[in-house]
């Protein structure tokens, strides 16, 4: 599970049980930030957790939205198509791994093979987890 790579998992664990995690699978991005030392990415459009939490629930939210930091990145590699602006960053996919080197990669692909990113960083965080 991507969340057991986090620095900290218990925010996710209280809202989505040990066996359950939020689904990167398509989501939207709404903000990309890279910098020297990290990758920084908020997400929406994922998966709620079952049971939705009371205050989620009286608010109306139907997604789940976070904000994720990759901290001292190491590897990027970035593929965009030349005739393309800017990717579309609805229906984007996140994929977090573990390295054998202790290493955590994320794998960032839309769709329709537009855009592919691939950052390799120390550690993982979420910074905040909660409904939108």
């Amino acid at each position: 599970m991507w969340t057991d790579l986090l620095i900290d998992n218990k925010a996710v664990k209280a809202i989505y049980g040990n066996n359950n995690e939020p689904d990167l699978s398509d989501v939207e991005m709404q903000k990309i930030s890279i910098g020297q030392y990290g990758l920084y990415l908020e997400l929406s459009g994922f998966n709620l957790p079952n049971p939705l939490p009371k205050r989620w629930a009286e608010r109306g939210w139907t997604n789940g939205c976070c904000a994720l930091h990759f901290y001292n990145k190491k590897e990027t590699s970035i593929y965009r198509r030349a005739n393309l602006n800017i990717c579309q960053y609805k229906h984007m996919s996140i994929h977090i791994k573990g390295e054998p080197n202790g290493k955590k990669s994320v794998i960032i692909t839309d769709q329709h093979g537009n855009c592919y990113l691939e950052i390799e960083a120390d550690f993982v965080s979420i910074n905040k987890i909660g409904g939108c």
